[in-house]
């Protein structure tokens, strides 16, 4: 078995090795070797935070996703479980989050991703969120139930860490460098130009629409040995 890994992982490297030199030419967008990889489970790796640039924050102790692969483009469809969520808004504190329709506890987002160009020199790949509708409700104590709205067509931009060792997990970043302000706003699309995420926001009792932000470490994991190159 040891030996058979050894050679898969010498083919998809020299395949790699070759295709990368036309990627930083063609632009191509990054797939997923190899392309007998369907589905893959992500999880988030300490707390998962919704923060918008008004100071209302949510934190989420379990975020676990379930993604589909549509070969041989790295795209697909994913959902995401978040789970044990408090939230604070004006300095008080709600301690259960819940999504409309959802069990008790539980909030449930729908959307699309795909493998993008983070940058073209050094290639760096990264993950591109596009969610769904996501509505959910926090109960406070003192003030009654907020509702918190992240409008349809928002986008999460993670970078994805080491995408040319052959792994089957794959951690990624996404990262604030402010309130309300991610850091990973950009990326390459397949025609190689640098174009800006529409970036998420939030309304809390649909209220006025704010710039938020996801901040999250957590990692990809496939079923069997992958590269995340073209």
């Amino acid at each position: 078995m040891t030996h058979r890994k050894q050679l898969l992982a010498t083919a998809i490297t020299a395949a790699c090795a070759l295709t990368a030199t036309l990627a930083a030419t063609a632009h191509a967008l990054p797939t997923i070797l190899p392309e007998t990889i369907k589905s893959w489970l992500g999880k988030n790796v300490g707390t998962f935070v919704l923060e918008t640039g008004g100071g209302s924050v949510v934190e989420c102790k379990s975020a676990g996703q379930e993604g589909t692969v549509e070969q041989p483009k790295a795209l697909g469809l994913f959902h995401i479980h978040f789970r044990e969520c408090s939230a604070k808004a004006s300095g008080i504190i709600a301690k259960t989050c819940t999504g409309l329709g959802d069990e008790p506890g539980t909030i449930l987002s729908l959307g699309s991703w795909h493998l993008v160009w983070d940058s073209l020199e050094p290639l760096g790949v990264a993950i591109l969120y596009l969610l769904d509708n996501v509505h959910f409700v926090c109960s406070f104590e003192i003030i009654g139930n907020k509702l918190y709205i992240v409008p349809l067509g928002a986008m999460v931009l993670c970078l994805v860490l080491n995408p040319t060792t052959l792994t089957a997990v794959f951690e990624f970043h996404c990262k604030a460098v402010a309130a309300g302000v991610t850091e990973e706003s950009k990326y390459y699309n397949e025609g190689g130009t640098l174009v800006s995420i529409h970036r998420n926001e939030s309304a809390v009792n649909e209220g006025t629409e704010e710039e938020s932000v996801e901040k999250a470490l957590g990692t990809l994991e496939y079923p069997v040995l992958a590269l995340l190159m073209i």
